[in-house]
């Protein structure tokens, strides 16, 4: 705690003006700060007082007035040490001083020093970038820290020296992600999405972007041109493209983005195929391509492509009114095609004909005449009624309907006893709903 000042006239000094202080302990030495613990407001506010009054004088005292109004040297604690540092207060303070290293380094030879003077700082920088982390600047011996022309007084280099400090330069930043729209397409097909892009590194020779980061989207996008140089005379870039289009884990059993990969595996491949990508934040194209592909495709496989797609929305559009989750299973929707053509038209309120020879089982009753089955060659018409579907692994109910099925043949009968069992196969089956009557 405070003591009261002692105030004692020195013998055979009695005539003096000098006092002499005894007694007087100072407030944040260690025996009185182990003695009054407990008053931990007090010293709070001690230790405050005293490293405010510090960061003034220091500031006046080692800081150059130009830098005054812009800096400030503060007390900082470091590792459990006290140490102080050079501190900006205003916005601008290293627009208007930056920092600046001067550093002397040490080679082996002058012609060493001959070429790290010509390109070294360059190169160490390429590494730098193409890594992406810090590259150390090998050789120096002496290094000084300013804030712009004047040295900074308490520089760790300035308080302790120079051995020991490494000087590393730090890669550039790579770029932030940039809204890109890809368009592929040709006179009648056309694949087009919108997606996050950024520069992966920085590559000598080439410019890869990817969405990487973008991890909720649906697509992996990678784009690359490798190779490239510019062409003076119009401004354009030549190299070779390359774009890379896959569907993530998480989306393997969407039906709606597999119906996408399809069209863009379709087109990538076209010779008479157009790429636009165009950087959509500040509108303007970035790549443009055509020809690109090597397959020169038919009609019969526009037809094919069309059928698929076709086929998908069908069953897309099932799913959504049926509220089922329909996993992407393209052998199973071209195995069922004609039932899932049979359910689209059913819930469109349509009536349906299947032309594609089929095998249905249905149960006789114990009075039916098996050998009425067999008469007019084997060929009968047969009617009967379609309650429900089983589909995507779930069962789908039937509106009323009529289901008539002309030239049908017999294949096979079952003879359980009382129940009999036949199969039917017939090559045209008409499927009508009653309730449109």
């Amino acid at each position: 705690m405070k003591q009261n000042n002692s105030l004692v006239t020195i013998e055979k000094n009695r005539d003096t003006t000098v006092n002499v202080n005894v007694n007087v302990i100072d407030e944040l030495s260690c025996d009185n700060i182990r003695k009054n613990y407990n008053e931990v407001a007090m010293l709070e506010e001690e230790f405050t007082d005293r490293l405010e009054y510090s960061k003034d004088v220091l500031t006046k005292k080692l800081l150059p007035k130009q830098l005054q109004s812009d800096f400030n040297i503060v007390p900082k604690l470091i590792n459990g040490k006290m140490e102080y540092e050079t501190k900006a207060v205003t916005p601008d303070a290293y627009e208007k001083f930056p920092i600046k290293m001067n550093y002397t380094m040490q080679f082996k030879d002058v012609e060493e020093a001959k070429k790290f003077r010509e390109n070294g700082i360059e190169e160490l920088q390429r590494q730098a970038n193409l890594l992406q982390q810090p590259v150390e600047i090998p050789n120096i011996t002496n290094m000084k820290e300013f804030l712009g022309e004047f040295e900074n007084p308490v520089a760790h280099s300035t308080k302790y020296g120079s051995e020991g400090i490494k000087l590393f330069i730090c890669p550039r930043p790579l770029p932030p992600a940039q809204k890109y729209s890809i368009e592929i397409f040709n006179d009648k097909v056309s694949f087009k999405l919108t997606t996050l892009l950024r520069l992966s590194n920085y590559y000598e020779n080439d410019v890869i972007l990817t969405n990487k980061e973008s991890i909720e989207e649906a697509f992996d996008i990678t784009i690359k041109l490798s190779n490239y140089r510019k062409l003076e005379e119009d401004e354009q870039v030549q190299g070779k493209f390359n774009i890379t289009i896959a569907l993530r884990e998480k989306y393997y059993n969407s039906c709606e983005f597999n119906k996408e990969i399809i069209k863009y595996k379709f087109l990538v491949e076209d010779s008479n195929n157009h790429i636009l990508i165009d950087n959509v934040d500040n509108n303007v194209n970035i790549f443009s391509f055509e020809n690109c592909g090597k397959t020169n495709y038919k009609k019969k496989d526009y037809k094919r492509l069309n059928n698929t797609i076709d086929l998908i929305d069908k069953v897309i559009y099932i799913s959504k009114l049926k509220n089922i989750k329909v996993d992407y299973d393209m052998e199973h929707f071209i195995k069922n095609e004609e039932f899932i053509n049979l359910v689209y038209n059913e819930l469109n309120n349509k009536n349906y004909t299947i032309k594609k020879s089929m095998t249905w089982s249905l149960g006789l009753n114990e009075k039916a005449d098996i050998n009425e089955l067999y008469k007019n060659d084997g060929k009968i018409l047969l009617k009967s009624t379609l309650d429900n579907i089983s589909l995507f692994g779930v069962n789908i109910t039937l509106k009323t309907n009529e289901m008539i099925m002309y030239n049908c043949s017999v294949k096979e009968i079952i003879d359980k006893g009382k129940n009999k069992k036949v199969k039917f196969e017939s090559s045209y089956i008409e499927f009508i709903l009653t309730n449109n009557k």
